[in-house]
């Protein structure tokens, strides 16, 4: 992945604090939160800071670089950029065993017209969702 078209398909530069945080993100195997990523980052010799971190976080997560995973306050590197859904999907597949966390793209197109019939009066502008159980592995 290249976060040079990513980010400026959104109108952002690549700067070295926006590439140093995507790098620790794409080189984790789990959702990591801000300060995770300052003492990843401090550990390699970089200086950073938490807010820094949280700045960088907050334009990666604009540009749907990374989800956000609500139940743990981590950040995760987004797998499917290619993803059809014009809102982009925010499902998220979190074990309860290992606390992995897996991107669902699911067409809930069928879903969302089935609210907008049950309910017209609402004006749904986005969603997130998080399932819990075993992954396959903690599963066996």
């Amino acid at each position: 992945m290249q976060i040079e078209k990513l980010l400026q398909a959104h109108g952002y530069k690549v700067t070295k604090p926006r590439n140093l945080v995507f790098q620790t993100l794409q080189k984790s195997d789990k959702a990591l939160n801000a300060y995770e990523i300052v003492d990843a980052l401090k550990a390699k010799g970089h200086k950073i800071t938490p807010a820094s971190v949280y700045r960088v976080l907050d334009v990666l997560q604009k540009c749907q670089i990374t989800h956000y995973i609500k139940h743990e306050q981590k950040y995760k590197i987004c797998t499917e950029h290619h993803c059809q859904n014009n809102a982009h999907c925010h499902h998220q597949f979190i074990c309860k065993s290992c606390n992995d966390v897996t991107e669902l793209h699911i067409n809930d197109q069928k879903f969302f017209q089935k609210l907008s019939t049950n309910f017209p009066s609402i004006s749904i502008q986005g969603h997130y969702l998080e399932l819990f159980g075993l992954c396959k592995k903690c599963n066996q």
